[in-house]
């Protein structure tokens, strides 16, 4: 009976260490790592080589990312990155506008496509800025405020 306990925890504790030695990315994906976006490649389970936007490979192991990564971006605000770590791409916009008839601020929010140019640009001045300043052109009007700013 003593023989089946351990060949029983043996069995367990092996497939615990297995399952935790499993690659959990492929070459390819992207994460984003203390506000760089990193492409992965090559995840041997316990480090991951990935390509920083300098170019260059860095080793990662899982003990770092597990507090400084965030795979999910879609839903994440960027509206205080900061602008050297954002790529060029499709932005939505959240923000209130500041009514001019005297009436209440209302909410609105539109889509907008953003070129490294214009992020490298705008280096000097902060992200939320930055943010206000694209909201004001396109709405046309005094913004109150930048809500939240996400991938398209």
């Amino acid at each position: 009976m003593k023989l089946d306990n351990l060949r029983q925890l043996v069995k367990e504790e092996l497939e615990r260490t297995l399952s935790e030695g499993t690659p959990k990315y492929t070459k390819g994906d992207t994460f984003i790592y203390m506000g760089s976006k990193h492409l992965v490649v090559s995840d041997d389970g316990f480090i991951i080589k990935a390509m920083a936007p300098s170019g260059r490979i860095v080793k990662i192991n899982y003990g770092q990312l597990k507090d400084r990564v965030s795979e999910n971006t879609i839903d994440a605000d960027l509206k205080d990155m900061p602008l050297e770590n954002m790529a060029e791409g499709t932005y939505e916009i959240h923000f209130v506008v500041a009514d001019r008839e005297g009436g209440g601020d209302y909410a609105d929010s539109d889509t907008i496509t953003i070129t490294n140019d214009d992020f490298k640009q705008n280096f000097d001045s902060s992200s939320y800025s930055f943010w206000k300043d694209i909201a004001r052109k396109i709405a046309n009007a005094r913004i109150y405020k930048v809500e939240k700013v996400t991938k398209a």
